[in-house]
């Protein structure tokens, strides 16, 4: 099978929320004593369960986010919050602590892929979360199950332990692709591949101008952020109420074939008749638009 893209919505993204660490009572001062130097503030506790803070648009006031855990939408329907700050691609996903994610695991996932024996575990999944400001739509992705990353094809990546997204700028799905339509691929040793697939087999082409993403393993679970500019979908802002078509998809994979896949929607309408779509033997998102979700950017 030839490409597949991979690799996920603002204040609230993948996990629950928890207390934050107090400073400790300070002892009484006599009067005209110099004030004890408390130290540092502490930080808030950080984690799947945390409650964390971000500043609002005017930097004058913090306000708390509290982050849900991340849980499964087989509705096709992604909504997007505006970035709560500055998202650096470093693969790191510190900025994402106030951006909900969304899970994708076998059990949710709409549409799975299985060529050859990759050795996947029963525990393969993703987590996921999209966001965005007026000049870029952003991906993160945390994915485990696939320790440690494999696969070193050194193109046709999604060969390999990577991520797969999805985006059509216009959010009209026709099922063949057509210039703003991407799918773009991330592996784990963040190498990068795009491809606009009419019919297969599809060749990669290079990633968009702006396009940047960054991958990391540590503890065995592998971070992908990813930037796409606006105006690689045709817009010169991004605005609240744009609508997408977007998918994501997981693959774990040995870099010579053997690989699962996970793909998050695979919707059950279809009318296209060019290209390999409605029935066809590679009916999938890489290869028919249609099967996509939507993502709708919200305030």
């Amino acid at each position: 099978m030839s490409g597949l893209l991979l690799l996920g919505t603002a204040c609230g993204l993948i996990n629950g929320a928890s207390d934050l660490t107090t400073a400790p009572d300070l002892p009484d001062v006599p009067e005209g004593a110099p004030a004890a130097d408390a130290g540092p503030p502490s930080d808030a506790t950080s984690g799947s369960t945390d409650a964390d803070t971000t500043t609002d648009d005017g930097g004058d006031a913090s306000r708390p986010c509290v982050v849900p855990p991340p849980v499964a939408n087989t509705s096709g329907a992604l909504s997007a919050l505006r970035a709560p700050g500055a998202v650096v691609i470093d693969g790191q996903l510190d900025e994402w602590s106030c951006v909900p994610f969304t899970r994708l695991d076998r059990a949710s996932a709409g549409q799975m892929f299985v060529s050859g024996d990759s050795g996947t575990p029963a525990d393969f999944a993703m987590e996921f979360a999209v966001t965005y400001d007026s000049d870029a739509l952003y991906v993160a992705a945390r994915v485990s199950g696939t320790a440690p990353p494999a696969g070193d094809a050194p193109t046709a990546i999604f060969k390999n332990d990577s991520i797969e997204i999805y985006l059509d700028a216009d959010g009209v799905l026709t099922g063949r692709a057509g210039p703003n339509d991407h799918q773009l691929v991330v592996d784990h040793a963040n190498r990068e591949e795009r491809y606009v697939v009419m019919s297969p087999p599809a060749s990669p082409t290079a990633v968009p101008v702006g396009f940047a993403s960054a991958a990391r393993t540590v503890g065995g679970v592998l971070s992908v952020e990813a930037r796409l500019p606006g105006s690689t979908l045709g817009k010169s802002s991004l605005a609240a109420g744009d609508k997408l078509g977007f998918d994501i998809a997981v693959n774990d994979g040995d870099g010579t074939g053997a690989r699962t896949q996970a793909i998050w929607y695979a919707a059950p309408g279809c009318t296209c008749t060019v290209g390999c779509c409605c029935g066809a033997a590679q009916d999938m998102p890489f290869c028919n638009t249609q099967r996509y979700g939507s993502l709708t950017l919200a305030p």
